[in-house]
């Protein structure tokens, strides 16, 4: 009789239950809440470099792309623009990577009516923070790209 009195308080018990269902949860909500900071990095990454091809074609498209006054320094600024936000191409970055430059910025003005600039980005991958196991050599390719409409008379700059 003792012993079924001890079985039914021992079943009755719940010291310890609730450590017991946060070790259980804890690695999970980890988890998630590591991939939603991933997703929103990759989300301000993403809207960074459309905002810099953006303010790139905007410059370019009311510069000239031919002719001789200065072309190739037109295009060089605008994609200082879309790496710098300046023309000079000084200070930080407006994306904090070592592994985005200039290089990475294709200007491609089209023919036809209406004539059109687009800017965009190539050979750019976003790598995430929480690399880990067999996910340390994932990257993800990001290349947005704007496409505006090229002003032939060009202002006097």
């Amino acid at each position: 009789m003792r012993m079924v009195k001890f079985i039914k308080d021992f079943c009755r018990r719940t010291n310890g239950a609730a450590m017991a269902e946060a070790a259980i949860v804890l690695p999970l909500l980890v988890l998630l809440l590591g991939a939603a900071a991933e997703i929103g990095r990759f989300m301000y990454c993403y809207n960074t470099l459309a905002k810099a091809t953006r303010s790139s074609a905007r410059y370019i498209c009311t510069r000239e792309l031919d002719g001789s006054n200065g072309p190739a320094a037109n295009l060089s600024e605008a994609k200082n623009i879309a790496v710098y936000g300046n023309t000079a191409g000084t200070g930080a970055k407006v994306l904090n990577d070592p592994n985005f430059t200039t290089a990475n910025i294709t200007i491609s003005p089209t023919s036809g009516t209406p004539q059109t600039v687009t800017v965009s980005i190539t050979g750019y991958s976003f790598a995430p923070i929480f690399s880990f196991g067999p996910l340390q050599s994932l990257s993800v390719p990001i290349s947005p790209s704007t496409t505006m409409r090229y002003l032939i008379n060009t202002p006097i700059e």
